[in-house]
């Protein structure tokens, strides 16, 4: 088993993020953490995994993050914190796919008005394997029209 600390000062891609996620679901014991996604500037997220089931959330306004070592001129408070518990995936294929995520430096530069028109498959909740998450709404929807009467 090996603990990871993965952080970043800059934001992730959500689409490219939600294909990293993957490497969370197999051979990874936990992940637990806070996310800066480069489509939500105010939001912080919050990434949660156990065995194959991963989910993200929000967990609150960026402004809540006060620490004075976290900040930065332009983008505040803002910053991805991720602590990964490995137990037979490759840590070194988990740092990678996680880096990989990340904004590029051209990316980066564009700022967030370029990101604001990024695709966002994450929602305000979001439950890995996807197909969990259908799964999930289908039963809300089922139970809803149970109790409708219909």
């Amino acid at each position: 088993m090996r603990l990871l600390d993965v952080a970043a000062r800059r934001p992730f891609h959500p689409g490219r993020l939600h294909e990293a996620v993957d490497v969370l679901l197999d051979g990874v014991v936990t992940a637990r953490g806070r996310l800066w996604l480069a489509t939500r500037p105010d939001a912080m997220l919050w990434l949660e995994s156990a065995g194959a089931g991963l989910r993200v959330g929000l967990a609150g306004p960026w402004d809540a993050c006060t620490d004075p070592l976290l900040w930065d001129e332009t983008h505040g408070p803002r910053h991805s914190s991720l602590v990964v518990l490995v137990a037979g995936a490759d840590p070194e294929a988990v740092i990678r796919a996680l880096e990989w995520a990340l904004v590029t430096d051209a990316e980066f530069a564009a700022g967030p008005r370029v990101w604001a028109g990024w695709d966002d498959p994450f929602g305000n909740f979001h439950v890995d394997p996807c197909e969990t998450e259908v799964l999930a709404e289908s039963t809300r929807e089922t139970t809803k029209r149970e109790g409708a009467g219909e």
